[in-house]
């Protein structure tokens, strides 16, 4: 009788001792397998038939069991690859959570909320959250305007057009302008009898006398510009109506002077000054029902001779605004000398604030001064070139008075 021997071992690793005295009634059972081809007798083990006879006991070999077995460390266990693997441990970022047990050695790996994000959690009522300080949040139903980014200067924040559309910053001149509104479009007011709250009212609310009155006037109020001038002395009456008006003065300009004839030398007589120019604002109060206006005269060229220019005399609306008449031209002596200058003139005559000095004569010339040309200029002085003949200095001109009125109608 043949007795067959099998030890298993871990790998598994099977070793088989056979002990050769086969008679011919040799027989071999499963997973054993038995060929007595041509009188020998050869075994083996069918793998298949072995795999499930020992399946119920042992795992079969694989790769990634081989890596875990292994391993001496502790930890979660992942595999990286056929046949490799490492060892893990759950890690907690820098906040908002904490591991407990990452390695899940001493039991199951756990994870909590922390920080800023515990705050939030242990919230319990609605609304939009804030973050007060570290790791501190709170509750709330409005954003505040401190809470708001900065808005941009003289801006608004919100829809302007007529549709739905995101909100967005813009200005009052940014707006489409409408240049002929209607009675219904919507004008924004701030009620000045309800501690001027903003409320809203209608162009034709406004049109219509929602404004009390304008410089005391209501309903429709239309304006117009008068001017009233003077070149001779008389008497401002304001026009009807007339709330402010603006006052211009302009004083008689100065003569220019005469000269003298040395037969031998030049002499230049001065040339006049322009007159003084004064303006005044003013109202229809401070004017009453008139006021006395009162002319310039111009100053007469002085006669022929070292004779000075008159001064021309002062223009004026009553006391409220007055312009000094300019000074006469010096007159020229047969000395060769130019004769001092009245204010503002030389050898021609000082311009007024409306210009037209008179110009001096050259000094190759023998005549008579130039008179001034515009309002309240200077005459230009004499000249007397290498002759016996006097010349008288040119005049001056007049004053003038503008007065610019601003009335209501």
């Amino acid at each position: 009788m043949t007795t067959l021997k099998v030890n298993v071992i871990r790998k598994p690793t099977i070793k088989v001792k056979v002990l050769p005295n086969f008679p011919s009634s040799v027989t071999a059972a499963s997973p054993i397998l038995l060929n007595k081809t041509g009188g020998n007798f050869a075994f083996s083990l069918d793998a298949n038939a072995l795999s499930s006879a020992l399946g119920g006991i042992f795992q079969p070999l694989d790769p990634d069991l081989t890596a875990l077995a292994a391993n001496a460390g502790t930890g979660l266990w992942a595999v990286t690859g056929v046949g490799t693997g490492s060892v893990r441990t759950i890690t907690a970022p820098a906040a908002g959570i904490t591991v407990t047990n990452g390695g899940g050695v001493a039991g199951n790996p756990t994870l909590a909320l922390a920080n800023d994000l515990a705050a939030l959690e242990g919230l319990s009522s609605t609304g939009i959250a804030r973050r007060t300080g570290t790791d501190t949040w709170s509750v709330g139903t409005l954003v505040t305007n401190a809470e708001r980014a900065n808005v941009a200067a003289n801006s608004y924040q919100g829809n302007p057009t007529g549709s739905a559309a995101a909100p967005s910053d813009f200005t009052a001149s940014s707006l489409t302008l409408k240049a002929s509104p209607v009675s219904g479009d919507i004008v924004i007011i701030e009620d000045s009898a309800a501690s001027f709250g903003m409320k809203r009212t209608t162009v034709g609310a406004l049109a219509s006398g929602s404004v009390a009155s304008f410089n005391t006037l209501t309903g429709a109020v239309t304006t117009s510009v008068v001017v009233q001038k003077f070149t001779a002395s008389g008497t401002y009456t304001p026009t009807a109506g007339m709330l402010h008006c603006i006052i211009e003065c302009i004083g008689g300009g100065g003569g220019g002077g005469g000269t003298g004839g040395s037969g031998t030398t030049t002499n230049v007589g001065s040339g006049g000054g322009s007159g003084g120019y004064s303006r005044l604002y003013t109202t229809a109060a401070a004017i009453g029902a008139s006021k006395a206006v009162t002319i310039g005269t111009a100053g007469a060229g002085g006669t022929a001779g070292a004779n000075a220019g008159g001064a021309g005399a002062a223009t004026s609306v009553g006391v409220l605004c007055v312009a000094n008449g300019g000074g006469g031209g010096g007159g020229s002596a047969s000395s060769g000398t130019l004769g001092a200058a009245g204010a503002g003139g030389t050898a021609g005559g000082g311009s007024s604030y409306f210009g037209g000095g008179a110009n001096g004569q050259v000094s190759t010339a023998s005549a008579t001064g130039i008179a001034a040309g515009n309002y309240g200029s200077g005459g230009g002085g004499a000249a007397s070139n290498s002759t016996t003949t006097a010349f008288a200095g040119g005049a001056g001109s007049i004053g003038f008075v503008i007065i610019t009125e601003f009335v209501n109608l």
